[in-house]
């Protein structure tokens, strides 16, 4: 009986062992970040498309927009030659590099991905071809700029940032042991909350030594000094809810915080267009407990469908001055001397950077060699 029971629990520890290597490579984005980024960014894709599947949102959709809708998203998958509805979650993570110049940032997106039929917008970029432990590496550079490396992990994965972390990321998808930290402990708690959520802490590490801050940023400056963390989630639907959450240093920063944010709140609702979206945000409350200062919103379901209505009532449909609003031909071209990508296609930018007949071309400058500068592990 002894040697029955033994073979059972042989046999049951064998089947675990082979389960768990089964799921070495099964792992989540966020089980692939960095566990020292100090910013992380979270949107659950699959968690947003659920919940506007179960709202009421659909009665906005009119005929005119359902159409304008699906001929921009059959532009967009042409161009990029991915179907941008099938992502399920993206996770970004930022950090410090080596030098007092350079960070570091890898963009982790689960869905569904071919890696013998990348997207065909990858094609126009020029990349390096290689291996990392026995995965695919590009690395691609525009002009003078950093480089970007990409790969796929596996069918359901793809990341991408600077080589190194890139590189980190692989060795964790290969051993299959999951990157963790308290502070990915609770990114996981915010993403099971959140559609939309953002941790960030130790701020100044972020911002390189020699920015060039805007004028008037003495306020930013202090503030970034007084923080010790930030907390940002937002629910999409059927509800709209948003929470902030600011730790201060100090009780005394956390009461100056709270009056710099009254402030901001105030000059925001002046200048935040009609009545009835004043109204909607009239719903922000403000409240500061020890180190922490806490801002939250919750607005209806029906509230928002109600100002939606009442805006498509006075002719102002909400798309207006998007893409959607704009149906046709979208190209992606790289400027190779300069670095920067240029977006054309039939919508009209605010401020376009030229104008080709009839077509607007909208210049995205090239990244900024202080804000990303890689390093090789």
């Amino acid at each position: 009986m002894l040697a029955t029971m033994s073979s059972r629990l042989l046999l049951l520890g064998t089947v675990l062992a082979a389960g768990s290597f089964a799921m070495a490579g099964d792992l989540t984005p966020l089980q692939l970040a960095a566990p020292d980024a100090p910013i992380l960014i979270g949107i659950n894709v699959d968690g947003i498309r659920v919940a506007y599947e179960g709202s009421r949102y659909k009665e906005l959709l009119t005929p005119e927009y359902r159409a304008q809708y699906e001929q921009r998203s059959k532009s967009m998958k042409d161009m990029l030659g991915f179907d941008l509805s099938q992502l399920k979650e993206v996770v970004i993570g930022v950090r410090p590099g080596p030098g007092a110049k350079s960070g570091q940032g890898l963009v982790i997106v689960r869905g569904p991905f071919d890696p013998e039929h990348p997207p065909a917008l990858l094609a126009l970029l020029p990349t390096e071809r290689s291996a990392y432990q026995g995965v695919p590496l590009m690395v691609t550079r525009q002009g003078k700029g950093d480089p970007l490396a990409i790969a796929f992990l596996g069918r359901t994965l793809l990341v991408a940032g600077d080589p190194a972390s890139v590189r980190a990321a692989i060795s964790r998808w290969k051993s299959g042991e999951a990157a963790q930290s308290p502070w990915l402990a609770k990114a996981e708690e915010m993403n099971r909350t959140f559609h939309v959520w953002c941790l960030a802490r130790d701020l100044q590490s972020i911002v390189p030594h020699d920015a060039a801050l805007p004028k008037g940023a003495d306020a930013i400056t202090g503030a970034l000094q007084s923080l010790e963390e930030i907390t940002l989630g937002m629910t999409l639907a059927p509800d709209f809810k948003a929470s902030v959450e600011l730790l201060a240093h100090s009780a005394k920063d956390a009461a100056a915080l709270q009056g710099a944010v009254s402030m901001g709140m105030a000059m925001a609702m002046m200048q935040s267009g009609p009545q009835q979206v004043r109204d909607l945000l009239n719903g922000v409350q403000l409240t500061t407990q020890e180190r922490t200062v806490r801002l939250s919103l919750t607005i209806p379901e029906e509230k928002l469908i109600e100002a939606a209505r009442e805006q498509m009532k006075q002719g102002s449909n909400w798309w207006q001055g998007t893409p959607l609003a704009h149906p046709g031909a979208t190209r992606v071209k790289f400027t190779e001397e300069t670095g920067d990508i240029v977006v054309q296609g039939g919508a009209t930018p605010p401020r376009p950077a030229a104008a080709t007949g009839d077509t607007q071309v909208i210049v995205l400058p090239a990244p900024r060699k202080d804000l990303g500068a890689p390093s090789t592990p």
